[in-house]
């Protein structure tokens, strides 16, 4: 993700989920040229988001290839 994108896709998930949505992302967590990461992306989701909070629930790594993992979006504990 670079960061135009990664803001795009926060704010349409904003959009779009109810308030005790979630949401599903899976990742590369590197992606290499474009300079975005998936810990990135959480900064951003921490920056814009404060109902909502951003998970790794799994992280795939076979040591030839890119890691993958799939990220969690979902309600702040308390928040809702």
């Amino acid at each position: 993700y670079d960061v135009t994108s990664a803001a795009r896709l926060i704010e349409c998930m904003r959009r779009l989920l109810k308030p005790s949505g979630v949401a599903y992302i899976a990742a590369k967590s590197y992606y290499f040229g474009v300079g975005g990461s998936t810990r990135q992306f959480e900064e951003q989701v921490a920056q814009r988001e404060k109902e909502r909070r951003l998970d790794s629930v799994g992280r795939w790594q076979d040591g030839a290839s890119n890691v993958r993992e799939v990220l969690r979006l979902g309600p702040v504990v308390g928040a809702e």
